[in-house]
């Protein structure tokens, strides 16, 4: 009979069409109970061809079907469901534990490449004695052909381009962190009921004049497709959204890198927006102040009818004469933790992204429509003006603000699976460090073994330890083992308290009329059957990375950043302190630069009769004078020389 597949080689059929449509299972199960019912009870017998129309199936397939179930007790409940595949090379709970492993990989930020799915399959498959191709062995992964099978299987993966995340942000965002910042938040909702339209979020995001392209129509097979842009590199202009947790928001302001702020920068910009100069293009604390009377002119916040505002520890955020004059209108300030205002921060969870998106679409239509011109700063804020409006949406607003979890308030539990990539980071408790050091000197002591697996990396087992890394357990006495990648070397622990096997080392495997019977492990291959009590776990081959560590914490120097109500009386005290400090160093540095600057003049240089001097120049009746006035006033040898005698002088 000739197969559809070669196990000796990769190629299999990707893509088989069914010449004929499957019938539903239920239809099918249905017919064929009433066919065994009538022999069961020994009733008039019923024709084939009459129960297939009425159920609208073949004839043949009632008939095939009949003949495997009707000597059978009852139809099982799983007839006609098998979840694996008689060539498959995985099975099913196997294939359930790499796609766990999968999802951890990824939320801890550390997800595979298809290659490397591959060759931790091929790893697998060899450690545990599995049959696979010969063409595995050769190229020592698993073929393109098994990895395009095992996508369509399992349609909860699919091949995505990650985003860049920072190693701050990904330990940043972590649960005690957010924990704190919830707790001040939820102490201020105490305090004072704000109604949605009071709770703003605002941010700054960058608005440069050259935009990468978006996705566009090309020719299949064309090596590389460019689209036009103004520049290399692009200018920054700076802009500031305001948003509320109801939906609505606030005309944004821009900072423009000039000296001067010129009128034709706001062509078209947003009704009722602000334009800032400044040589760096950002916001500063002077700005600040300019931008909270522009979102006081809107909100008429006041004592008794406050507004909440929820930004960033942006510099500028912190400047203690902007927090002083939005105490002075009665608005309450709150800063988001370090490294969290991609999930904290309302308007970059559901609002940034799409606003920049449509200002690149914006961008390439524009370059459309002028073609051999450039985009300045000048246009910048007209070409905001259309993505502003499609962005800042109150769907959008209001599903930032939940996201967030500020409106509608709600505290984020420690099983959120956001806060998985900084299980990588996360330490131990202060007092879970005397355990573990005991663990470990425990450890030290066990005496060691080693097996050796044919065609695969070493696996070195040692004495106990707990298991942080056997995330994938199977129901049953699999060994636990904690592995970290030594080099070339995986190393395992294995748990004392092992228990025999037991039923383990039997599989259930269903036939292909429902039936099912119990094969023992023995017929696999030898490889497999020896392998079967001592099984490999994903995880030890490609350990999830974690972060180990090595004695007490050790305090940093520098000042970690935190989640502060800045409008408190201690934050503001603080912040006054903070200012004081800061303005007299610079009227510090201010005078240094100033006397550095000023020419230095000798005693009486370069000052005529008339009082007027010119650096640089001396009079020539005052050189004759100062050097008669040397002669007859020596001094002792050891004695420092005059000032006026050390300098050359330029003699007119």
């Amino acid at each position: 009979m000739k197969t559809c597949w070669n196990i000796t080689g990769f190629n299999m059929v990707r893509n088989y069409h069914r010449k004929k449509e499957k019938m539903p299972r239920e239809i099918l199960i249905s017919a064929l109970r009433q066919l065994k019912l009538h022999h069961d009870l020994k009733l008039q017998n019923i024709s084939y061809r009459k129960v297939a129309e009425s159920y609208g199936i073949s004839r043949t397939t009632l008939f095939t079907h009949f003949q495997k179930v009707k000597h059978l007790a009852s139809i099982p409940d799983n007839y006609l469901l098998n979840k694996v595949h008689h060539r498959q090379i995985l099975k099913y709970e196997e294939e359930e534990e790499l796609v766990e492993y999968l999802k951890l990989a990824m939320q801890s930020n550390h997800s595979l490449t298809p290659s490397e799915v591959r060759k931790l399959v091929y790893s697998f498959v060899l450690g545990n004695g599995i049959e696979c191709p010969a063409m595995w062995h050769e190229y020592h992964t698993a073929g393109e052909d098994w990895f395009t099978s095992f996508m369509k299987r399992n349609d909860c993966l699919s091949l995505r381009k990650p985003e860049a995340t920072s190693q701050a942000r990904a330990a940043g965002f972590n649960y005690p962190v957010v924990n704190a910042y919830q707790q001040k938040l939820a102490s201020i909702f105490t305090r004072h009921q704000y109604p949605p339209h009071r709770i703003f979020n605002i941010d700054e995001t960058s608005n440069q004049t050259v935009m990468a392209p978006v996705t566009v129509v090309a020719i299949r097979g064309t090596k590389q497709v460019c689209q036009t842009t103004g520049t290399e590199r692009g200018t920054n202009v700076s802009m500031i959204c305001f948003g509320n947790a109801a939906g609505g928001f606030i005309p944004p302001a821009y900072v423009f890198p000039l000296k001067n702020v010129n009128r034709k920068s706001m062509n078209n910009s947003v009704p009722g927006s602000i334009a800032f100069a400044n040589g760096t293009g950002w916001f500063d604390g002077n700005i600040m102040v300019d931008v909270i009377d522009h979102v006081q002119h809107y909100v008429q916040s006041s004592q008794e009818n406050p507004v909440l505002i929820v930004w960033d520890n942006f510099s500028a955020h912190l400047d203690y004469l902007v927090v002083k004059k939005a105490k002075d209108y009665g608005m309450e300030l709150i800063t988001l933790p370090p490294h969290t205002s991609h999930e904290l921060q309302p308007l970059d969870v559901s609002v940034f992204v799409a606003l920049k998106k449509y200002i690149k679409t914006a961008h390439m239509e524009w370059y459309r429509n002028n073609p051999g011109k450039r985009i300045t700063i000048h246009e910048v804020a007209g070409l905001t003006r259309d993505p502003f409006h499609k962005a800042m949406t109150p769907s959008n607003l209001i599903s930032g603000f939940k996201r967030a979890g500020i409106y509608p308030f709600s505290m984020l539990q420690p099983e959120d699976p956001r806060f998985s990539s900084a299980l990588v980071t996360d330490l131990q408790a202060p007092s879970q460090q005397q355990n573990a050091q005991d663990l470990v000197g425990h450890e030290i002591q066990t005496p060691q073994q080693s097996i050796e697996i044919k065609g695969s990396n070493n696996i070195q087992t040692a004495g106990n330890e707990d298991d942080e890394m056997d995330f994938a357990k199977e129901e049953g006495n699999i060994l636990t083992r904690d592995c970290r990648v030594l080099g070339n070397t995986v190393a395992s622990t294995e748990v004392d308290n092992q228990q025999p096997l037991g039923n383990s080392d039997r599989e259930t495997v269903e036939k292909g009329d429902g039936t099912s019977q119990s094969r023992s492990a023995q017929s696999e291959t030898p490889l497999r059957a020896n392998m079967m009590a001592n099984r490999v776990r994903l995880a030890e081959f490609m350990p999830i990375p974690k972060v180990i560590q090595n004695g007490p914490r050790q305090k940093s120097r520098i000042q970690i950043g935190r989640s502060r109500v800045l409008t408190d009386p201690e934050e503001m005290a603080q912040l006054e302190t903070d200012y004081l400090k800061k303005k007299k160093e610079m009227e510090k540095d201010k005078s240094k630069r100033t006397r550095a600057a000023k020419p230095r003049l000798s005693n009486k240089e370069n000052i005529p009769e008339n009082g007027k001097g010119v650096a640089g120049k001396r009079n020539v009746n005052a050189v004759h004078e100062m050097e008669s006035f040397a002669v007859t006033n020596r001094q002792p040898r050891n004695a420092k020389k005059p000032a006026f005698l050390t300098q050359n002088y330029l003699i007119d």
